[in-house]
């Protein structure tokens, strides 16, 4: 909690600044220094996607569970995530479309892919999806994705 204390202390001088900076006009500039991540799920078991939530969550992040390409996309018209975790190998649409319209539409959100199949292992999605921050094992434990989630939501 180191960041949240920091954060907390340098708060009121950093918007006195800005205050002054902005002629008193902070709603915009607040939006920005939010403390809470937004993260967008997208996977196909429901059942996994509500453990990696809690656990998320428990972190004091804001998640949104999807379980398609469609409903992705629907909300990252309205919504731009500090990260968004998607499922390689989802039932419901393409995680590469879904993946490219998110590096399109919203340039700063950076992706965690979880695969259960060893075939992009070599790495490519680094090269053809720029958001790509991660690919992890979806066996990977939810507090080390809830790690690596934070980091890079952090970074973003």
């Amino acid at each position: 909690m180191v960041n949240g204390f920091l954060i907390f202390v340098n708060q009121p001088l950093t918007l006195l600044a800005e205050s002054r900076r902005s002629g008193g006009r902070l709603k915009g500039w607040l939006k920005d220094q939010r403390v809470k991540t937004l993260i967008l799920i997208v996977a196909s078991n429901s059942e996994l996607s509500r453990i990696w939530a809690r656990h998320l969550e428990r972190q004091d992040h804001v998640v949104h569970v999807v379980d398609s390409q469609q409903a992705a996309v629907e909300f990252l018209y309205e919504n731009e995530p500090e990260v968004l975790v998607l499922d390689v190998m989802l039932d419901n649409g393409s995680a590469i479309a879904t993946a490219d319209f998110a590096s399109y539409r919203c340039p700063s959100t950076r992706i965690v892919f979880v695969t259960r199949s060893t075939f992009f292992a070599d790495g490519s999605l680094f090269q053809h999806i720029p958001n790509t921050a991660a690919i992890i094992p979806e066996r990977t434990k939810p507090t080390d994705l809830a790690e690596i989630v934070a980091y890079h939501g952090r970074a973003s």
